[in-house]
């Protein structure tokens, strides 16, 4: 059709502008446009074709007829609206996207787009769903607990306005008719509701509530006594509870009344209380506890107190009697506590005047408190006496004497001398003055309470004190300190006179000591006493009288290393006496004669001294200090020879200078380790190990010094045990071998006709001499060791183990019998045989007729020994005894011993015997012919041997 100014849509989506032409033309949508381009018009009419579209349309969930219509989201892949329809309003409608749901049924929604210029009408597309019933709901709020007695009514209500149906779940505990709860016995109850539904409305979901079931509420009603006097005695209870249950009681205040079932039993005045319960049952529940209280009047009494006598001061203590009608203890308290004090029932007199005492009864839990009585006496003044402890006699020199007399009031004693000129008195302190009688007298004068005391008089002797000198010596002279003062004093105070007892040194005179010549001085100081003091102990004191005195010339020391070691000092006295070197810090320096021994780091002191001689003084010390700085040091470190990597681990030792320990290292890890002074090879190559000392306060650290030494391979040697003789069938056997080295040895067989070998299982192929040989070739650390040959025995297989029927077989021995050449039938046989394969069956037998007696094994050597039975019905005459078994081979080994058999009732002795002997005999020969001529013959029996048995 023609069209003028369109504008057409790509498939693509690419807009084409088309020109305005007066004449129509064609345009087929194809690829190949440029967005935009302008076609040339055609030369004849033009068509234009619309794109085709297609709806996507999500599907649509099922509804409930009073729940939210789902919208619809259909979309157009042109991106044009999409229209709804129902095509079944009578279910559903629809107005744009809205849907209404109208009744229950099948909801079909079509969608629809109807194209535009561009694009063709969509082809259109429906999605159905149903619009089921309604759903409703219940609201159920549940009777809560309900006691027994209660049937209460269930109310429920469904959002439908439909009837609520109710059920218990638990018909044991409660029961439901219609809407009335009526419960069973006590527990958990439960009730559902539920709502069936109806045509328009969808069953409800059921709800469900639990509620307990509780016992009936109780009550009690007490019956409280009033106020009860304890004469009483008893108080009976009758309190009720609603439930018509007994009330039980239980007291709370026992120490006022007690309880026994409902009666109480009054024992204090007080409050009296007691709780009553009822506990319930399975009916009842425990009633709330009450309290019943009620209270107790006491019993009254009354004191009877006797009046004391009035009484003096010095009678102290005064005993009280009284006594109570309840019997109960009086206590007594002082009223006058100035005059008298009370302690229990005595008084304690203080002074003169009246004493008040007032007795009480304070009562208890029964009776009441007395009331007080008072009685009163007169207290006198008392007489006193002094009591004063005849003193020691006493030396002039002692310390004054403290006494310390009493007077029976307590009162304080005065004292006086009455020998002033002997001794003084100070309060209680006596005083010696000199020697002669000393009395004391001792007085007591009274009071307003007290009679004045008879005075005591005391004597005692002083006798003549001891005395001493006290005497400081001078401190040491030179002679041109002369002349030298002296004192000394006695304890006396009395004058010291001094004498010398070296007269050739000094002399005195008075107090004045002249010095005359050098030494040791000694003074004697003297005291020779008088009336009143015994002589003094003389006392010497000496000092040293020194010669001239001199000093000493030290010149300064310059600072040094440690690793000096030593230094010479030098110094001169004025006195041109020679001088003595010491150190005063010898944990840095030690002196010996002229030579300083650095030790460490630090301050050196040197001291230096002259110490006189008869004409010289000590000469003043004099100290120089230099100091003593860091020292070097080196380290000694032997060569070390080569190695091989099998050889001990070495110990090596190097020093340092300083005396320091060195520490070692590897250099060469890879090669040689180092622990301590242990140097370890662990490969070969060239181990390089380097000595070090660190150095410390005292040292600088050491050039560190290394030593390298080659280490070889090492040589190993193979350890292997060849495997034991073994049977053909028994193969492959397992090998092993061990190198020093402790690398993997290899095997190889030297005789592979006979065995062959892979890792180290051996495979036997033929019966021969198996040889094996092992290797080990060695690596970077060891070289190859040398190989060794080691070779065992492959046997053949074992055959089974038989003896022949029709006699015995050629012996490859004798067979041992302990019991000699004589047998009894149903005796027994001790046998015995070597030679045998170890670990192996013996089959024991006796012929003529064969007949076995038993088994047994060898031990480890091949050997056995057996006590076997010989049949009781075997006959007289000669038989033969074999063992049979295998050979260390595993061929046929039989022993065989010869034995006359004669009945229990023959004797055996004399001629008849060397007949027996003959017949014997000349059995076994003519046995053995027969054997040889007869070749092989028919076998009794063969014994299995397992495949692998040892």
């Amino acid at each position: 059709m023609a069209r003028r100014g369109y504008v057409a849509r790509h498939r693509q989506g690419m807009r084409l502008t088309l020109a305005r032409v007066a004449l129509p033309f064609l345009i087929a949508g194809g690829a190949g446009l440029a967005p935009g381009a302008a076609l040339a018009a055609p030369a004849g009419p033009v068509n234009i074709l619309a794109t085709p579209q297609t709806i996507t349309f999500p599907a649509l969930p099922d509804t409930p007829w009073n729940g939210t219509a789902p919208v619809p989201a259909a979309t157009s892949d042109s991106n044009l609206p999409v229209t709804y329809s129902s095509l079944n309003t009578g279910v559903c409608t629809i107005a744009g996207s809205a849907i209404t749901l109208v009744a229950m049924g099948t909801c079909t929604i079509a969608a629809d787009q109807a194209g535009d210029g561009a694009y063709d009408p969509a082809s259109q597309e429906t999605r159905s769903f149903e619009v089921t019933q309604k759903t409703q709901a219940i609201t159920f709020a549940g009777p809560g607990n309900t006691q027994l007695s209660q049937t209460p009514a269930l109310s429920a209500t469904a959002d439908s306005a439909l009837t609520v149906d109710f059920a218990s779940t638990t018909p044991s505990t409660c029961t439901v008719s219609g809407t009335t709860l009526t419960p069973v016995t006590v527990g958990s109850c439960t009730v559902t509701a539920d709502q069936a539904g109806d045509t328009d409305w969808a069953a409800a979901p059921q709800v469900s509530r639990t509620f307990q079931i509780t016992k009936n509420a109780q009550t009690i009603t007490p019956n409280t006594p009033g106020t009860t006097a304890i004469t009483a005695g008893t108080v009976n209870l009758t309190a009720t509870a609603s439930s018509g249950l007994t009330v039980a009681y239980t007291a709370v205040t026992p120490s006022v009344c007690t309880l026994a079932d409902s009666t109480l039993t009054l024992v204090a005045g007080g409050t009296c209380t007691v709780d009553a319960d009822q506990a319930g049952n399975a009916t009842f529940a425990a009633a709330p506890q009450v309290a019943i209280s009620f209270s107790v009047t006491k019993e009254a009494q009354s004191i009877t107190f006797a009046d004391p006598a009035d009484t003096t001061l010095d009678a102290s203590p005064v005993a009280l009697t009284a006594g109570a009608t309840s019997t109960l203890p009086v206590t007594f308290t002082s009223g006058s506590p100035s005059v008298c004090t009370v302690s229990v029932a005595s008084v304690t007199l203080l002074t003169a005047g009246t004493c008040l005492i007032h007795a009480d009864q304070a009562g208890n839990g029964h009776w009441a408190a007395a009331t007080r009585t008072d009685q009163s006496f007169a207290v006198a003044k008392g007489a006193q006496t002094v009591t004063f402890t005849q003193p020691a006699d006493r030396a002039l020199d002692a310390a004054p004497l403290t006494v310390a007399p009493t007077a029976t009031s307590g009162l304080t004693v005065t004292l006086a001398s009455t020998t002033t000129g002997v001794c003084t008195v100070s309060a209680f302190t006596i005083t010696a003055v000199a020697a002669g009688t000393c009395t004391v007298e001792a007085g007591q004068a009274g009071n307003a309470d007290w009679n004045a005391a008879t005075t005591v008089s005391r004597s005692f002797t002083v006798t003549k004190g001891a005395q001493a000198i006290t005497f400081t010596a001078p401190s040491g002279k030179v002679l041109a300190d002369s002349p030298v003062t002296v004192s000394a004093t006695a304890s006396s105070g009395l004058a010291v006179t001094f004498s010398s007892k070296t007269a050739d040194v000094c002399t005195v005179s008075g107090t004045t000591v002249t010095l005359v010549k050098t030494g040791t001085c000694t003074l004697t100081a003297s005291q020779p006493g008088d009336a009143d003091w015994n002589a003094a102990a003389a006392v010497d004191r000496g000092f040293t009288v020194a010669g001239n005195g001199q000093t000493i010339t030290f010149g300064a020391l310059t600072d040094k290393a440690l690793d000096t070691g030593t230094v010479a000092v030098s110094a001169t006295a004025s006195s041109t006496l020679p001088v003595v070197f010491t150190s005063a810090t010898p944990l840095v320096c030690t002196v010996s004669g002229t030579t300083v021994t650095l030790v460490r780091t630090g301050t050196c002191t040197v001291s230096a001294d002259q110490a006189g001689d008869a004409d010289y003084a000590a000469a003043p010390q004099v100290q120089r200090s230099f100091t003593v700085t860091t020292g070097s040091q080196t380290v000694t470190f032997a060569t070390i020879a080569d190695r091989t990597f099998d050889a001990a681990p070495l110990t090596v030792a190097p020093t340092a200078s300083s005396g320091l320990t060195v520490a070692l290292t590897s250099a060469t890890p890879a090669v040689c380790t180092v622990a301590g002074r242990t140097v370890t090879a662990v490969a070969a190559g060239t181990c390089t190990v380097n000595a070090d000392q660190a150095g410390n306060t005292d040292w600088n650290a050491a050039t560190t010094v290394a030593r390298s030494f080659e280490i070889t391979k090492g040589a190993q040697a193979i350890t292997f045990t060849p495997p034991a003789s073994t049977a053909l069938s028994d193969g492959p056997v397992t090998v092993a071998a061990t190198a020093g080295s402790g690398l993997t040895v290899a095997f190889t067989s030297t005789t592979t006709d006979v065995c062959t070998v892979s890792g180290t299982s051996v495979t036997l192929v033929k019966v021969g001499t198996c040889g094996l040989s092992a290797a080990q070739a060695g690596n970077a650390n060891w070289t190859a060791a040398t190989p060794v040959a080691r070779q065992f025995s492959v046997i053949q297989d074992p055959v089974p183990v038989t003896v022949p029927a029709d006699g015995p077989p050629a012996g490859d021995g004798t067979l041992g019998n302990s019991n000699g050449s004589t047998a009894v039938p149903g005796g027994t046989v001790t046998l015995s045989g070597s030679g045998y394969k170890a670990n192996t069956t013996i089959t024991l037998v006796v012929y003529s007729t064969p007949v076995e007696l038993g088994t047994t094994t060898t031990d480890s050597g091949g050997a056995f020994s057996v006590t076997v039975p010989l049949p009781a019905s075997l006959a007289s005459g000669t038989h033969t005894l074999v063992a049979a078994g295998l050979a260390p081979d595993n061929t046929l080994r039989y022993l065989s011993v010869p034995v006359a058999v004669a009945s229990e009732d023959l004797a055996v002795t004399g001629a008849a015997t060397g007949a027996l002997g003959v017949i014997g005999a000349w059995a076994v020969v003519i046995g053995a012919v027969l054997r040889l001529l007869g070749g092989r013959r028919t076998w009794l029996r063969s014994v299995y041997r397992p495949r692998h048995a040892a």
